[in-house]
């Protein structure tokens, strides 16, 4: 089984960001499992919260760009 993952962006705040993550069965399209990930922003040193950096947040909001497909399944 090829298990396939559609990632979307589900809330971006001030220090951190969560993605929704589902999680899919590539030859039938049956959802399998839904997840999310919550990532917070810290220093390198201290490891306090810290605002995400303003070119960081444009990427996380742009996204990527179309389909990324690191199965090698050939449709």
């Amino acid at each position: 089984m090829v298990v396939a993952m559609e990632i979307e962006l589900k809330n971006i705040g001030t220090t951190s960001f969560t993605y929704k993550v589902n999680f899919i069965n590539y030859q039938t399209q049956q959802l399998l499992a839904i997840g999310e990930i919550t990532y917070v922003m810290v220093s390198a040193n201290q490891h306090h919260k810290t605002p995400i950096p303003s070119t960081v947040r444009q990427l996380i909001e742009n996204g990527a760009n179309g389909i990324v497909d690191h199965t090698g399944v050939s449709n």
